[in-house]
């Protein structure tokens, strides 16, 4: 199972890229949420996890308006929306700059042991 190891810097770096990724996917970042029947933005957010796509979305309640707060419904939580296509992209991105990574770094070290011997 020699090609199974990997060196102990390649573990490392491979460790902070790994770190990277899982940073972008739990981090939320926000975009613009339109109300449905209209095309103008309200400033309402909609909070998305994932990255390059979003695999996780919660977007705000609608509701009757007695029951609302800026056409917001605040009695019930956020509509929740998961994306496997997203969730699909997210994880071959992931597994794509990892071994981008180890080939990069793993290529590195042996063009560095090669050019040592001569």
């Amino acid at each position: 199972m020699k090609w199974l190891q990997v060196h102990l810097s390649t573990a490392v770096v491979l460790m902070f890229a790994a770190g990277w990724i899982i940073w972008g996917n739990v981090t939320p970042w926000f975009k613009d949420f339109m109300v449905p029947g209209d095309n103008r933005s309200k400033g309402w957010l909609s909070r998305n996890f994932g990255w390059p796509h979003a695999a996780y979305q919660e977007n705000p309640r609608f509701g009757p308006i007695e029951n609302c707060r800026f056409g917001l419904d605040l009695s019930q939580g956020p509509v929740i929306e998961w994306s496997y296509a997203g969730i699909a992209i997210d994880l071959a991105v992931a597994a794509a700059i990892l071994f981008a990574v180890w080939f990069v770094c793993e290529r590195w070290i042996a063009w560095r042991a090669g050019r040592k011997k001569k």
